[in-house]
């Protein structure tokens, strides 16, 4: 027992014997109370302690509380006092300080200790409500009850698992509880075994309630009475294989016969074969010996899982007296793939490394295969190994997914090893996907919507979802993740984010080359322009039958102007030099070309198809290549991609472009003829990446990064910036494979 147990027991047996004394103050000179023992009527109200201290003091918190946030999650924190009672004031300054304690009626009695601390010296007050004798209470009355409060229970020992203290579960029926602690007949601690106590036994105690984060005890509890166990399970416990079997259980018993009780819950697994009886043979050392019977069960195989039955066992009449067995058996580890092939069912995966997570669902992997985890209120992190035992999978939409199951988490990280993503690119493509195989890494290219979580192929409805993001609304990003399906709409797929990145928005050429045919006794002609070999924008324009042509010299180039929104995907022209001819749009966006007073025109359609998005454009790339082979203690000047940057105090030593630590510094050493849109700065693969390490600067103004993965993107394009410059300021050398600067069109 604990110092302060005894002294609360020995004061309280001194409150027995002299009812309510004041107490004089304490003498500890660093802090001193005016009373250390104050008691509140059941009838409720509040009672006063004055401190005198020569140092900041404060209460110590030391009981726990544990509630539920707003997700359902279990969220313990601790107070300095119980929940029964309250007070104004938890610290305070040297000097004088009045501290009103306060607790609403109640009939149950209630006691508890509040510690003052001061510096290095702690001082005890204990509060008392109401009476401190024992209340008797079935399990269920002790859960649901007031902590602090002493009862006295009656149930039977269903598994001791400390024989030193005296550790044990009491089960009476209504409920369970845990025994923290076992006084001797002596009142002492560490000598259980003397009691005698067996699993099977029931037995009578007395003691105060706690709760432990969610656990009921009675703690350090008094034992009224012990009735001895009508029958004992003689048979060690065993461990089942996964393939099943037999198993023999031997009880002996001293009352005629004994019965068995399976839970419902196992007996898909777990079934009663037969029992043997064996009478007990009377000798002058044992005339009451006791009779045996043997069980035979029958354990079914597992395919997935290990699980475990309480076989509970009786004898005497109406069941008296009982015992139970703890029947286990093991699982049979699976892949994941073999998942996919088997269907909904019981599984054992031995380790599995948590992938790509969103809010609740986090997307596992154990390099045969993916499968989504739901998992209310998880702390999961991308990196962590978990086993999954006793998991169960189900459908959902179509899709295999853990459902809320019980995991536990390894010691072990690991670095996802995403492989090679398949290109979700275009409309078809997201059109054809089939969903095969389930939870597909894939890539996606388009732009943001305003909603930040549905990104589109460009000038198509046609794209993917996500969980919401920031930041990238109207952008085009790169995106790559996890296929869960498919939209109600079907035309997104949804995906499990891994990571997104923006990209370089698309830029087109002001020159329209044309061709010129003949179409039946009409002109017509052709104007196409092209982004690159294959991407571009295909322009149309015919004679129709009956239109009239009259004498045109078509130019031999067209310019004109093009505005191009990406958070709708779409373009429009501002200006068009189409020759002397006049023009005019439409409600839909078509441009028509009229001549004149021309009764028949319009007579020239001109309508756009969007073009596929042109690849990276306008970008300085920087890597370690041209850098100093040690480091430079003077700014020393490089080139990269024609244009010149300035580094000290970083190198190239075969490990990328390397920082030193508090010291290094690469910059532009003149300003580029362009503001700079973004940074993007990469982490060698064999690298550890830290990016808070480094201080990125447009000009003189900080940028913050956004982080996913090894790379880290600045985004400058709010700012006028040609100028950059990035810093160590950490006490650890960094380490960056390239850095890549988008400048504006």
């Amino acid at each position: 027992m604990k110092l302060r147990n005894i002294f609360a027991a020995i004061f309280s047996l001194a409150l027995v014997a002299t009812g309510c004394v004041k107490e004089e103050p304490t003498t500890l000179k660093e802090i001193q109370l005016s009373e250390t023992y104050v008691s509140i009527p059941a009838t409720g109200g509040e009672v006063k302690v004055t401190v005198n201290a020569t140092t900041a003091w404060k209460l110590n918190d030391i009981y726990a509380v544990t509630t539920k946030d707003a997700d359902g999650n279990k969220v313990t924190n601790n107070y300095p006092t119980p929940t029964w009672l309250s007070v104004d004031k938890t610290s305070g300054e040297a000097g004088e300080t009045v501290l009103t304690f306060s607790a609403a009626a109640d009939n149950a009695g209630h006691e508890a200790e509040i510690q003052f601390n001061a510096g290095l010296h702690t001082q005890f007050l204990m509060v008392r409500q109401g009476e401190m004798t024992a209340s008797s209470a079935t399990c269920a009355e002790i859960i649901a009850g007031a902590d602090g409060k002493t009862y006295r229970v009656k149930g039977v020992c269903r598994e001791i698992y400390n024989t030193t203290y005296g550790n044990w579960y009491l089960n009476d029926g209504t409920g369970e509880i845990t025994i923290y602690g076992t006084l001797d007949a002596k009142g002492a601690e560490k000598n259980f075994a003397s009691l005698g106590i067996e699993a099977g036994d029931v037995v009578e105690v007395e003691g105060p309630k706690t709760t432990y984060g969610t656990t009921i005890e009675l703690v350090n509890v008094t034992v009224i009475k012990i009735e001895k166990s009508l029958i004992k399970v003689v048979s060690p416990e065993v461990t089942i294989p996964a393939t099943g079997g037999d198993l023999e259980v031997k009880v002996a018993h001293k009352a005629a016969g004994a019965l068995v009780d399976i839970p419902e819950d196992a007996t898909s697994w777990l079934s009663y074969v037969s029992s043997s009886y064996k009478t007990g043979v009377a000798t002058k050392i044992e005339p009451n010996p006791a009779d045996t019977t043997v069980f035979k069960f029958k354990v079914q195989p597992t395919a997935g899982s290990g699980r475990t039955a309480n076989l509970t066992f009786k004898a005497g009449a109406n069941g008296k007296s009982s015992v139970t067995y703890k029947v286990a058996q093991v699982g049979n580890p699976s892949t994941i793939a073999e998942i996919f092939t088997k269907g909904p069912g019981n599984y054992l995966i031995e380790k599995a490394v948590v992938m790509a997570k969103a809010g609740s669902n986090v997307i596992i992997s154990d390099g045969t295969a993916n499968i989504m985890v739901y998992s209310s209120g998880n702390t999961l992190e991308v990196g962590d190994c978990i086993k999954l035992d006793g998991a169960e999978v189900s459908e959902r939409s179509g899709l295999l997914q853990f459902g809320s199951p019980v995991f536990e988490v390894l010691e072990e990280k690991a670095t996802p090893d995403y492989g090679t993503a398949v290109e979700i690119m275009t409309e078809d493509d997201v059109k054809n996907w089939g969903g095969e195989p389930q939870y597909q890494y894939i890539h996606f290219q388009g732009v943001m919507g305003t909603d930040n979580r549905t990104i589109k192929v460009l000038g198509s409805d046609y794209g993917i979802y996500i969980a919401a993001t920031e930041g990238y609304a109207g952008k085009t990003v790169n995106v790559y993740g996890y296929a869960n399906g498919k939209a109600s709409s079907y035309k997104t797929i949804t995906t499990t984010l891994v990571s997104i990145e923006e990209g370089a928005a698309p830029s087109y050429p002001t020159t329209l080359a044309h061709t010129s045919w003949k179409q039946g006794d009409d002109d017509g002609f052709a104007i196409a322009i092209f982004t690159d070999a294959s991407n571009g924008m295909i322009v149309n324009g015919d004679g129709e039958d009956g239109i009239w042509w009259d004498e045109i010299s078509n130019p031999e180039e067209v310019t004109f102007t093009y505005t191009y929104d990406p958070s709708t995907g779409k373009g429009s022209i501002n200006s068009f030099n189409f020759g002397e001819l006049p023009f005019e749009f439409n409600e839909e966006g078509d441009m028509y070309i009229t001549m004149g007073e021309d009764p028949f025109g319009p007579f020239v359609q001109i309508d756009y198809v969007e073009p596929q998005l042109p690849g990276k454009g306008n970008t300085v790339t920087i890597t370690a290549d041209p850098l100093p082979t040690a480091y430079p203690t003077e700014f020393t000047t490089f080139t990269a991609d024609g244009h010149s940057f300035e580094v000290v105090n970083v190198a190239n030593f075969g490990n990328g472009i390397q920082f030193k630590k508090s010291a290094g510094v690469l910059r532009t050493a003149s300003a580029f003829s362009k503001k700079i849109v973004s940074i993007e700065l990469t982490c060698p693969e064999s690298r550890d990446w830290y990016p808070t390490n480094l201080e990125v600067k447009g000009g003189e103004t900080v940028i913050t990064g956004s982080t996913s993965g090894k790379v880290t993107t600045y985004d400058l394009s709010a700012g006028d910036y040609t100028t950059f410059s990035i810093s160590d300021t950490a006490t650890y050398a960094v380490y960056v494979e390239k850095i890549v600067i988008t400048l504006a069109d």
